[in-house]
């Protein structure tokens, strides 16, 4: 018999918390699966129509990474800002469930 020969993907399914300081330095997890740890060149993306800033990344599990989030307040206004991720340039897919959105604010009220 011929072997199965199977490619496992990684995607991403949620981001929390749903908000986070617009100063930045905040953390956010995007939980997923097939993340690969010891693979450098993620980057989570935040943006807002045409702007983006974006932070290097690694995963801390097969199914978990840190995203530190960028001072998007010395540039821009607090605002709600599209999360998305990717690895040495190509965009990792989301799954159909999740959060896909966070809050930047100017403080905790």
């Amino acid at each position: 018999p011929t072997p199965a020969i199977f490619e496992y993907l990684q995607t991403w399914n949620s981001v929390s918390p749903s908000s986070a300081l617009a100063s930045g330095g905040s953390a956010i997890s995007i939980s997923g699966a097939g993340f690969g740890v010891s693979s450098p060149g993620y980057a989570c993306l935040f943006s807002s129509g045409d702007i983006v800033l974006s932070t290097e990344s690694r995963p801390e599990s097969s199914d978990l990474i840190t995203c530190s989030v960028p001072n998007w307040g010395s540039i821009y206004s607090a605002q709600s800002v599209r999360v998305s991720l990717r690895l040495k340039g190509v965009q990792v897919p989301q799954g159909f469930v999740g959060l896909r959105e966070i809050s930047l604010v100017e403080s905790w009220s």
